[in-house]
């Protein structure tokens, strides 16, 4: 016989026989009747090819194939009993799925990371993704949370506001760049920013066509940390994010923040609509990314 083959109940039915030593006994505790169990026996022994018990008048006692068996089928159901425990526990377990922004992802990771401890009762997963492929795969119910910067919610998805941040220019402190800054400043240099389909990028062109000024010159970069980066290696000014800036403000790249020039933006955590989530998710968002009315600004 080959494992794929082993029939449980068959293997329960006659671990229950030898260790009660009559069919009556077995059949009882499987709610069977004695033929029904006796049928099962005989049908094992077939398919593994040698007895199992010998059959006395009122009894039946184990052949020596049979007490090696019994011993290891008491190993079989074991494992098989802590296997199926393992399943029923995790299947009690609640599971959240959330990705992050790849620009925020080092501010969002460390809370993730204390919520995966703090709540042992949950299964957190994180992802860094772009922002557009988070926010897809929340659409597509891949994820049931993306936080980024999402000015607009896809419809029938709830979005809660979790960290509001500015606006900030950032270039190397060898350049002649002044602190008091304007927008006719800033129009002059070669400026540095998101992809041209980006909110942010949006709200950057906005401004400038409201004060009627033209950039000189645009290179565009595909994250506030590459737009830093170029604006260290090829000089300009990075306009992005403020909390991104700083935070990878050093030595070799000063920050200047533009929050009089610039609105604000926020980011915010952006649901899944199955209803069954919603309150964990919104427990979940609350408690470790702490959102307030107005959110926190970096």
């Amino acid at each position: 016989m080959k494992p794929k083959d082993l029939d449980l109940k068959k293997l329960h039915a006659f671990k229950l026989v030898a260790e009660r030593g009559t069919l009556k006994g077995a059949a009882a505790a499987l709610e069977l009747t004695v033929p029904a169990v006796s049928f099962q026996l005989k049908r094992l022994e077939e398919e593994l090819g040698f007895p199992l018990f010998v059959r006395h008048s009122n009894r039946l006692s184990l052949t020596t194939y049979g007490e090696r068996l019994v011993r290891d089928t008491g190993l079989i159901f074991d494992v098989v009993s802590e296997a199926l425990s393992r399943v029923a526990a995790a299947a009690q377990r609640r599971s959240i799925s959330i990705a992050t922004s790849s620009d925020i992802a080092w501010y969002f990771a460390p809370l993730i990371t204390s919520a995966m401890k703090s709540r042992p009762d949950l299964d957190i997963s994180h992802h860094v993704l772009t922002s557009t492929e988070a926010l897809a795969r929340v659409r597509r119910g891949e994820l049931d949370l993306c936080l980024g910067f999402y000015p607009n919610g896809p419809k029938g998805f709830a979005r809660i506001g979790v960290l509001r941040s500015g606006f900030a220019a950032a270039t190397t402190p060898k350049s002649d760049f002044r602190e008091k800054l304007s927008l006719k400043i800033l129009a002059a240099q070669t400026l540095v920013v998101l992809p041209w389909q980006s909110a942010s990028r949006k709200i950057i062109d906005n401004v400038f066509a409201q004060a009627g000024l033209s950039p000189s010159r645009i290179v565009e970069a595909g994250t506030c940390e590459m737009a830093c980066r170029i604006a260290v290696q090829n000089g300009g000014v990075a306009l992005v994010h403020s909390n991104c800036a700083w935070h990878h403000a050093g030595d070799q790249l000063h920050v200047v923040g533009v929050g009089t020039l610039m609105p604000e933006i926020e980011y915010s955590a952006v649901i899944t609509d199955e209803q069954s989530k919603q309150y964990l998710i919104r427990e979940i968002t609350e408690s470790f990314f702490k959102p307030k009315s107005p959110s926190p600004t970096i």
